[in-house]
């Protein structure tokens, strides 16, 4: 099959308008949920907090009860569990504050004498307090439906009294490596002095997607290049897989025979090769609905075909709002690149003082695992623009 290089946006949308992957719904302890996938949209029946409360530990007051207070000519207000003119009533982080009480005095700017308390600042009205509906509002939308669930999610669920929340279950994904030169790393070093290849890739995958917590990847093993071989394997693993993806066999050589042996399947290749530098071969098919994924053999070329092309296509399947940390940064080398491609150049990012510099890396070859471990970003070069100069402000991929 020839390769006609659709464009990134063109090859995710390929995808995601033909899969028919569809995630079941599981109830979690809200504390179980993080890294998960909403299911559905929660909405605070509350106001936090629900009334005005204390923001610090001191004394609850009228704030016109404390004007012109100072260290030179401190105010003494009475002590009581209610405040009204004179009386102050002491507080907790947290207490609501008490009738009649529009402001909070530090402690460190008052002097408990027993009965009485001496104030040395004056406070303004709603000094020191947290308004009702300050944090959330009442009906405010706290979690959305496809979003993956951060730490801040689980505490805003639990602060508005959700003990559990709906979540859709686990994307599936299998990870089949193919080429008959490629050897599980067990088999040591030996295998280059005799022309294999030990399985990097692989798990660089399986390790990008593990560390994902709406998604359990389970590993597949090495097919040789034979069609046969790939389908049955890629076969078996749909059964219960939601989707697929292989690693090599994506090539232009009579030996690369990965998308011939979807096709086999009955599987319809819809995208074969992307304008994007590395990963000119990424590929992709849908099997009954499910999509099979082919990266390049190659582990950068793999990474960045599973980074930008599969998650965001899956993504867009089953409306999950992925998260990628982007920023923008100063460039601090030249970068050339390819017209009509979308390229990722692997990058080393830093603070200049109050600005966030990048600066290519000099060797950006496909294979080298190397350029990740040195690197900490990924500069995204769009299609159409012929690189960038030196002091240009360029998009960056933290890692």
């Amino acid at each position: 099959m020839r390769y006609r290089f659709a464009s990134l946006s063109e090859a995710i949308e390929s995808v995601a308008s033909r899969a028919r992957v569809s995630l079941g719904v599981e109830k979690l302890c809200v504390d179980s949920a993080v890294s998960r996938v909403c299911a559905r949209d929660y909405e605070s029946p509350i106001d936090v907090p629900p009334a005005p409360s204390s923001a610090v530990d001191g004394y609850a007051v009228r704030s016109v009860d404390t004007f012109g207070a100072s260290r030179s000519s401190p105010i003494e207000l009475a002590l009581g569990s209610e405040c009204r003119e004179g009386v102050a009533s002491r507080v907790f982080t947290g207490d609501r504050l008490p009738p009649g009480c529009d402001a909070v005095v530090m402690m460190e700017d008052a002097e408990d004498l027993g009965d009485r308390v001496l104030i040395y600042r004056a406070v303004p009205s709603y000094a020191n307090v947290r308004r009702a509906g300050e944090d959330i509002r009442r009906g405010e939308v706290i979690a959305r439906r496809g979003v993956v669930l951060r730490p801040w999610h689980v505490a805003a669920l639990a602060a508005c009294g959700f003990s559990d929340v709906e979540v859709f279950e686990r994307l599936r994904i299998g990870v089949l490596v193919v080429g008959s030169e490629v050897r599980e790393p067990s088999y040591g070093v030996e295998a280059y002095s005799k022309g294999l290849v030990l399985n990097s890739s692989g798990p660089l995958v399986l390790a990008a997607l593990r560390e994902l917590g709406f998604v359990e990847a389970t590993y597949l093993g090495i097919a040789r290049d034979d069609p046969r071989e790939i389908a049955s394997m890629v076969s078996r693993a749909l059964e219960n897989a939601h989707a697929v993806v292989t690693v090599g066999g994506t090539g232009p050589s009579s030996r690369d025979v990965t998308a011939r042996a979807i096709e086999a399947l009955g599987g319809e290749v819809v995208v074969r090769g992307i304008a994007i530098r590395p990963g000119r071969p990424t590929s992709a098919a849908v099997v009954d609905g499910k999509p099979v994924f082919m990266l390049s053999g190659f582990p950068v070329a793999a990474f960045v075909g599973l980074t930008y092309f599969a998650l965001p296509a899956l993504a867009r399947a089953l409306g999950i709002e992925l998260q990628m940390h982007r920023c923008v940064a100063e460039l601090r080398r030249r970068l050339p690149s390819s017209s009509g491609y979308t390229c990722f150049a692997r990058a080393r990012a830093r603070i200049e003082g109050r600005k966030l510099a990048v600066e290519p890396l000099a060797i950006r070859g496909s294979g080298n695992i190397s350029t990740l471990l040195r690197g900490n970003a990924i500069i995204v070069v769009p299609e159409g623009v012929e690189g960038f100069e030196e002091g240009d402000d360029v998009v960056i991929d933290l890692l």
